[in-house]
């Protein structure tokens, strides 16, 4: 049993489609997985109370109630693949500007950027996943992002953790941006695949 899932997870990992909501699912995970782990820490040393970080993550959520029409539309007009590196360069500048926009802007607009991540990179991910897929590969197509969403989810927390007490809140968005330079560079080496699928 476990070796035919295996194997049909290595067979779906070899479309481009695959792969490339699997990068992109990863890279949200591993986000989002340090974001909540470690901005609540962040938003406590600038004195915000419990009850206003639990109000600035509701800020975050707020783009995944009101924008995954608009993620969709845009979706079906340019692409899935399009949306993504969008989405993946959005991520990575976001990361690499984080810290100073704390400083810079209320900590409700940075959470509101935050949310932004999940609408520009879960809606996308997931429908390139199932397009076109046939009913079988589906079953592996949704397990291998199960698997990339439960790793990245773990890896976030853990690397940042592992980072933060030598390189402080610098490293740490530091990582998120490299991680989120990475999924977009394998957008780009597998697009080209996706055209030719």
């Amino acid at each position: 049993m476990l070796a035919w899932v295996g194997t049909g997870i290595l067979r779906v990992l070899r479309k481009p489609a695959v792969l490339i909501s699997a990068a992109a699912t990863f890279v949200l995970s591993f986000f989002y997985g340090a974001i909540e782990a470690f901005m609540p820490l962040l938003a406590d040393q600038l004195n915000v109370r419990r009850f206003g970080i639990g109000i600035l993550f509701a800020i975050a959520g707020m783009p995944s109630i009101i924008l995954p029409r608009l993620a969709g539309y845009l979706a079906d007009r340019f692409g899935d693949a399009r949306l993504l590196a969008a989405g993946l360069a959005y991520t990575a500048a976001l990361c690499a500007v984080l810290l100073p926009l704390v400083g810079l802007l209320p900590l409700w607009a940075v959470f509101l950027m935050i949310g932004l991540v999940e609408v520009a990179l879960y809606i996308p991910a997931v429908a390139l996943l199932n397009r076109g897929m046939d009913r079988d590969n589906r079953i592996f197509a949704t397990g291998s992002h199960n698997y990339a969403f439960s790793s990245g989810f773990f890896l976030g927390p853990l690397i940042g953790g592992l980072l933060l007490p030598s390189g402080g809140y610098a490293l740490l968005f530091a990582t998120l941006t490299a991680v989120s330079v990475m999924g977009l560079a394998t957008l780009l080496a597998v697009r080209g695949r996706l055209a030719a699928s």
